[in-house]
C-alpha cells in the first residue's frame, strides 16, 4: 500500500476511534444543562453564549443573566466559543445553544487531539504510537471530563496542542508558514484560557534567541516577519488583557478572575499537596497508569534529547515545564477547589513530552513484524486508560459520588422547569428576577432564563425581612427560590414572610413570590 494511503486510512481510523470514544463518554450528557462538578463556572460560559444571542451579537459587550455588574456587562477571557455558539443558536435556534457549546468543545478538543496524532505520525508513521499520544491526553480524568463542558480549558488546551504541529514543523524546517502559525495559533490560545500564555512565550523565547545568535544570517523580509509577528502576539495578548480590565473597572464587574491568586506561603503549598492533591485530586487528574508512563520516560526522554543533540526541543520542554509550575504556583490559590486549571497548564507540556517520548521509542523499536508486539502494549494500554476514563466520568456524574468525595452542594434541580412555570405565570422575559438562597452567580438565572440577581445565604443571613430589602434595593417583583428555602421562611419567621411577601405558586420544587406593596 502506498505511503500515502496508509497514513490517510490511518488518520481516519483514528478519528473514528476518537469519535466512538467521544458518544460513549458524552452521549448521555450532551443535551444537559450545567450540571454535576462546577456547575457554577459551566454556567457562566453558558450565560455569556445565550446574552451574546440575545443583546446582538456584540462580541466586545460580553454579558451575563448576574446583573451585579451594570448591565451584566463583564470582562472574560476571549469568548469566542460562547460567541460561535450564540451564532450557531441562529442556525439551529435559541434552544439549542447549550447542545452547540458542548459540541463546539468536543469538536475542538477532537481537532486538536487529531492534529496531535498527526504530528506524531509524522516522527513514528506507527498508528499506535502516533495515537498514543492524543489518546494518553484525552483519558486523564480532568481532560475527558471538562472537554463536554462549557468550559475554555480544554478547547484552549486543544488550540495549543494545533499550535505544536506547526512548532514541530518549524524546528524541522525553519519556514516563515509554520512559523506564523505557530505563533498566530498559540496567541489565540492564550486569548482563549490566559493560563497556556506560558506556551506562547516559550516558543517566542527560542524564536528571539535564534533570531539575535543569527542575526547576520536573517533577510529584510525575516526581519520583518520575526519582528511584527512577536510584537503583534504581544501587542494583541496585553491589548486584550487590558480591555478586559477596562470592561470590569467601567461596568464595575467581579465575575470572572483577572488577576492571579498565588499560594499564601510555603505552609499554604504543604495544605494543598497533602490535604487536597494526595487525598482528592491527584487520581483526577491523571490515572496511577498513567503517573507511571510519565515518570518512566522522564530520564530516557532526558537522555535521548542530549544524546541527538536536540537543544531546542530541551529548551522548550524546559521552558514549558518551568512555565507550568511557575503558573500553577500563580494559581494555587484556585487549585484547591477548581481541578480544570490543570488542563491548559499541564496538558501542553505532557503532550509536547510525549511527542518525544514516542520519537525515542519509534527509534528502538524494530521494523517489520517484530513491531506488532509493541503496538498490541500500547493498544492495551489505551484501552487500559480509556476503561478508567469511563469509570471516572461516570463517578463525577454522581451527585452522591460528588457529595462525599467532592462536597458538591445540592445541584440546582429544583429549578430545572421553572423557566416553563415562569412563562406560564405571564412573567415577562424582560423582567428581573431574585433568586434567593442561591450561591452561583448564574446557574440558577440560566436555568429560569431570566437576568436578575441571586441572593446568597451570606447576603440575606436567612432573615425574610433582610431579603424583602435586598428586592427592594434591587427594584425586584420577583423572587424564586427552592421549596426548602421556602418551607425555611414559613417555618422561621411566619409573620414576616406574610408581611412582605405574596406567594404565586409553591410547588414541590420551587416557590415563586411577588413583593407586596410597602407603604
Amino acid at each position: 500500500m502506498p505511503a500515502t494511503d496508509k497514513k490517510n486510512l490511518d488518520f481516519i481510523f483514528f478519528v473514528a476511534l476518537l469519535l466512538l470514544g467521544c458518544i460513549i463518554l458524552y452521549h448521555h450528557v450532551i443535551f444537559l444543562y450545567p450540571a454535576y462538578m462546577h456547575d457554577w463556572a459551566q454556567a457562566d460560559r453558558l450565560s455569556l453564549a445565550i446574552n451574546f444571542y440575545d443583546r446582538g451579537m456584540n462580541f466586545f459587550k460580553p454579558a451575563t443573566h448576574s446583573l451585579y455588574s451594570i448591565d451584566g456587562i463583564t470582562g472574560v477571557e476571549f469568548p469566542i466559543v460562547s460567541y460561535l455558539a450564540a451564532a450557531l443558536g441562529h442556525i439551529f435556534g435559541r434552544g439549542a445553544i447549550s447542545t452547540c457549546f458542548r459540541v463546539l468543545n468536543i469538536g475542538i478538543t477532537c481537532l486538536g487531539l487529531s492534529f496531535l496524532f498527526a504530528a506524531g505520525y509524522r516522527i513514528t508513521k506507527s498508528f499506535w504510537l502516533s495515537a498514543f499520544i492524543p489518546f494518553f491526553i484525552f483519558c486523564a480524568p480532568v481532560y475527558s471530563y471538562y472537554t463536554s463542558t462549557y468550559m475554555p480549558d480544554s478547547s484552549g488546551a486543544s488550540v495549543v496542542f494545533i499550535g505544536l504541529y506547526f512548532m514541530q514543523q518549524y524546528l524541522q524546517k525553519r519556514d516563515n508558514r509554520s512559523l506564523l502559525s505557530t505563533i498566530g495559533l498559540l496567541t489565540l490560545a492564550t486569548l482563549m484560557k490566559t493560563s497556556t500564555g506560558i506556551y506562547c512565550l516559550g516558543f517566542l523565547s527560542l524564536v528571539f534567541l535564534q533570531y539575535t545568535l543569527q542575526l547576520k544570517r536573517h533577510s529584510l523580509k525575516q526581519h520583518l516577519i520575526i519582528i511584527t509577528s512577536t510584537v503583534g502576539a504581544i501587542a494583541m495578548i496585553v491589548g486584550y488583557y487590558l480591555y478586559n480590565n477596562y470592561l470590569n473597572e467601567k461596568y464595575q464587574s467581579t465575575l470572572f478572575l483577572a488577576k492571579a491568586n498565588p499560594f499564601d506561603n510555603i505552609k499554604h503549598i504543604k495544605i494543598f499537596y497533602y490535604d487536597f492533591f494526595l487525598n482528592v485530586w491527584m487520581f483526577e487528574y491523571f490515572s496511577q497508569l498513567q503517573y507511571v508512563v510519565l515518570f518512566t520516560l522522564v530520564i530516557p526522554v532526558h537522555i535521548f534529547l542530549t544524546v541527538r543533540r536536540l537543544w531546542e526541543h530541551l529548551y522548550l520542554l524546559v521552558v514549558f515545564f518551568v512555565g507550568a509550575i511557575a503558573m500553577l504556583y500563580l494559581f494555587g490559590g484556585q487549585l484547591f477547589h477548581h481541578d480544570y486549571y490543570i488542563v491548559s497548564i499541564v496538558m501542553p507540556v505532557i503532550a509536547f513530552f510525549l511527542l518525544i517520548a514516542v520519537s525515542l521509542l519509534n527509534s528502538y523499536i524494530p521494523a517489520g513484524r517484530l513491531r506488532l508486539l509493541p503496538a498490541a502494549v500500547i493498544a492495551v494500554v489505551c484501552l487500559s486508560l480509556f476503561h478508567y476514563a469511563l469509570a471516572d466520568f461516570t463517578r463525577r456524574n454522581d451527585p452522591v459520588f460528588l457529595k462525599k468525595t467532592f462536597n458538591v452542594v445540592e445541584p440546582v434541580s429544583w429549578a430545572a422547569h421553572g423557566k416553563e412555570l415562569l412563562g406560564s405565570l405571564n412573567i415577562p422575559k424582560n423582567e428581573h428576577i431574585g433568586v434567593l438562597n442561591e450561591e452561583s452567580p448564574n446557574r440558577a438565572l440560566v436555568y429560569l432564563d431570566r437576568r436578575g440577581y441571586h441572593i446568597p445565604g451570606i447576603s440575606w443571613i436567612y432573615n425574610v425581612g433582610m431579603a424583602k430589602d435586598i428586592m427592594i434595593k434591587n427594584r425586584l417583583n420577583v423572587m424564586v427560590c427552592s421549596r426548602k428555602t421556602c418551607n425555611y421562611m414559613r417555618e422561621h419567621d411566619p409573620e414576616a414572610y406574610a408581611r412582605f411577601f405574596v406567594p404565586v405558586v409553591i410547588r414541590e420544587d420551587l416557590a415563586v413570590f411577588k413583593l407586596k406593596p410597602q407603604n
